[in-house]
């Protein structure tokens, strides 16, 4: 059962890895739940996770990554530019031509889908999306594709949580989770949670248009040497969620 077991890990490690992700409330703020406002983000002042830019970053060094944003359509170039600023110079972008596009959910079923068909049958996908109601619906269509091995979901809305995702509210999760798939090193998930511990502005690491969970504990499984790093991100969160 062992081998087994190792044969598995080893044939998935060996596969290729591919990330989707949300760029907006992802990597970028969209300053609103609301659907029209979170249209509007790029005319805001462009707000960043830092965390989320240090997560990406070490992604890019050995696996691909795709972003999708369904802000306003002539945003495309600015957000291009945005990824070069930030050193994403891997990355790729599906933009929703918007109102072309006027369906959050079929653009992203068609960009993930083109993603997935563009790829070998043996690749493997990490879908990293926030919990609006549109991507919870686009996420029942998928979970049959064995192609898709992981999905990280960013509690943002109050939405029930499924168990069959891995939710999470900071980078610093997902980071302690790659490193087990072999996507990140020990040195990696360092610099993501001194990321997220470093940044003084609360809204760069904790929107206030978030909600807070009544329990947060994301230090479940974690290496002695991450855990003290763990906790304090469980700190800031639980500080934030004060305010």
């Amino acid at each position: 059962m062992y081998l087994l077991f190792l044969l598995c890990f080893l044939n998935l490690s060996q596969a290729e890895q591919v990330f989707i992700a949300d760029l907006d409330d992802i990597v970028i703020h969209s300053h609103s739940t609301e659907w029209f406002e979170s249209k509007l983000s790029p005319l805001k002042e462009r707000v960043l996770f830092p965390s989320s830019v240090e997560l990406f970053k070490s992604l890019e060094k050995k696996s691909k990554v795709y972003f999708l944003s369904t802000s306003l359509i002539g945003f495309k170039n600015k957000n291009k530019d945005l990824l070069q600023d930030l050193n994403l110079t891997k990355a790729s972008l599906y933009q929703q031509s918007w109102p072309l596009d006027w369906s959050d959910y079929d653009f992203k079923y068609n960009a993930i889908k083109e993603i997935m068909d563009n790829h070998s049958p043996d690749t493997k996908f990490i879908l990293i999306l926030t919990n609006k109601s549109t991507n919870l619906e686009l996420l029942k269509n998928f979970r049959n594709d064995s192609r898709i091995s992981r999905v990280y979901v960013k509690l943002l809305f109050d939405k029930a949580p499924n168990s069959k995702y891995e939710f999470f509210l900071t980078p610093f999760e997902i980071a302690k989770s790659e490193l087990h798939f072999l996507n990140l090193t020990a040195k990696d998930v360092q610099t993501i949670g001194a990321a997220f511990l470093k940044e003084k502005d609360l809204d760069k690491n904790f929107p206030s248009y978030a909600i807070c969970p009544e329990s947060y504990y994301p230090c479940t499984n974690v290496k002695q040497d991450e855990f003290e790093l763990c906790m304090k991100v469980k700190k800031k969160i639980e500080w934030a969620c004060e305010k």
